[in-house]
């Protein structure tokens, strides 16, 4: 069976000649070609729902009939099965045939929903692409740029998308060697390209065109990070496992961040580097592994959205919260304080949506996929480590949440941390636990964890009030906050008491 395997990476504006002068470039004369697809599907999107591809494309002169089927995905790095075939030509006009793809699984699928007559064309892609064939470390690889436009109908009227991204298709070698040459093609310090990993091919983008909807948040639940997971696992191979999930669901909601500035992409993406930095911690804390420069950047990228995060969170939830039954005087007097919130909020977006589009992100994933990729050291299994890790864990949370009615601030904001600490702790290594036993302890850790968020979100709300200067609710508001968070003192005390006396699962 024929396989694709590539790796798509955005293309920025202007790029085309810092790319052409690369080492790996440059001693190589480019091809350049005009393409011209048409992608099919009946009008219930069948061939979606399975996760197939299918197009008539036109190279030059030559038309090109092309079935992709379901691809495996990570990082941006997708394998997938690909067939081609000359296209059908009927008075010179190209047409799908079916006979051609009689050993793929197309005419099955068709024919078990009685579909073959109602294909149909569904949208269109045309690029310009630059093509160079390059060999790196004893691998061929076709590197392809292609700007150009998916267009389509939505709703009645013409529709369409930029398209702007770099393929790197392996067509002998190694896997990995498309990875290590984006790096290179990427390049070093403030000059080099943000050459950003993409989860999402023309297809899938052109499917999204025509459907008219904004991507959804890729969530960063617990359930993805441990699906691949066994308690038989080494550390390593959990670790490798739980990077490569986190940078997809990172990879999926930047990228949407880039067209619409959603909190939930926001919260979802710093998650994602949330449940890597703790499995790294957890799995690797001396760094004997995973390098150090490595978790530096994640931490990098996590206070970018983290700030982003924290905005979000006054303007949309606390700020809301503590104005809903306000007199209406004190709204009146919020006007400015909103205002300057909302500014706020407006800088710390554009601070991550300027940070996503630099060499240093775009090195940052590729460094991290590169790993992912990387033979996993001999080590403990999940199963030997989780006693004495989780053991260690809630130790250091109920010997720094004694008297918690009495602590600090930063005291109760070191106690939120390490609830959370053992809260992914519990998800990373849930495989080599007992289910159920599991889950009693996780619902109990997570009532706590709400919690602890709303007392982290009224502790910051009240520091950013502070910075705030010119509007008179600002002493009203910080003093209501003060009241809030003595509830939520109060109410944490019992939580932290039951999740003491819940039997552990490990």
């Amino acid at each position: 069976m024929p396989r694709e395997i590539e790796l798509k990476l955005f293309l920025p504006d202007d790029a085309e000649d810092t790319l052409a002068a690369a080492p790996l470039l440059r001693e190589v004369k480019p091809r350049r070609v005009q393409l011209d697809a048409t992608y099919f599907d009946t009008p219930d999107r069948l061939l979606q729902k399975h996760g197939m591809a299918l197009r008539l494309r036109r190279a030059g002169r030559q038309w090109v009939q092309t079935l992709k089927a379901a691809e495996s995905a990570r990082g941006g790095l997708s394998a997938r099965s690909e067939w081609e075939s000359p296209a059908r030509l009927v008075r010179g006009t190209p047409r799908i045939d079916i006979t051609k793809l009689a050993e793929t699984p197309l005419p099955a699928l068709l024919a078990r929903h009685r579909a073959q007559a109602k294909l149909q064309p569904r949208f269109r892609v045309r690029v310009r692409r630059t093509l160079w064939e390059i060999e790196f470390r004893g691998s061929r690889i076709e590197v392809a740029t292609d700007r150009g436009r998916i267009e389509a109908e939505c709703h009645g009227r013409r529709v369409s998308l930029p398209v702007a991204e770099i393929e790197l298709e392996l067509k002998d070698g190694r896997p990995e060697d498309l990875t290590a040459a984006a790096l290179r093609l990427t390049g070093r310090g403030k000059t080099g390209l943000a050459l950003v990993p993409m989860l999402s091919g023309k297809a899938e983008r052109g499917y999204r065109l025509v459907s008219g909807k904004p991507v959804p948040p890729t969530k960063a639940a617990a359930r993805g990070f441990v699906a691949a997971l066994d308690g038989d696992m080494t550390s390593g191979a959990a670790l490798r496992a739980i990077v490569a999930h986190g940078l997809d669901v990172l990879l999926a909601n930047t990228a949407a961040l880039r067209d619409v500035h959603a909190p939930e992409y926001v919260h979802q993406a710093r998650v994602a580097l949330r449940r890597m930095r703790s499995a790294v911690r957890l799995l690797d804390r001396k760094h004997k592994d995973f390098p150090e420069a490595l978790a530096l950047e994640l931490r990098w990228a996590a206070r970018l959205l983290g700030a982003a995060r924290d905005a979000d969170v006054l303007v949309t939830q606390t700020l809301p919260r503590l104005l809903a039954d306000a007199p209406l005087k004190l709204r009146r007097d919020a006007k400015p304080l909103l205002g300057q919130a909302n500014a706020q909020r407006a800088a710390a977006r554009d601070r991550v949506l300027a940070a996503l589009a630099t060499a240093r992100f775009a090195r940052l994933a590729l460094r991290l996929q590169a790993w992912t990729m990387s033979v996993s050291p001999k080590g403990r299994t999940l199963r030997r480590l989780a006693p004495r890790v989780l053991t260690r864990a809630r130790k250091r949370l109920f010997d720094q949440a004694m008297e918690f009615v009495s602590l600090s601030q930063d005291e109760r904001h070191r106690v939120r941390i390490l609830a959370k600490r053992l809260r992914y702790a519990l998800d990373a290594l849930s495989a080599a636990l007992p289910r159920e036993a599991a889950e009693r302890y996780i619902d109990a850790l997570a009532e706590l964890q709400d919690l602890l968020g709303e007392l982290n979100d009224d502790a910051v709300a009240r520091l950013v009030l502070r910075a705030f200067s010119g509007a008179p609710a600002i002493r009203v508001l910080t003093a209501r906050l003060e009241v809030a968070e003595r509830r939520a003192v109060e109410a944490a005390q019992p939580h932290l008491q039951h999740l003491r006396e819940t039997p552990s699962p490990w």
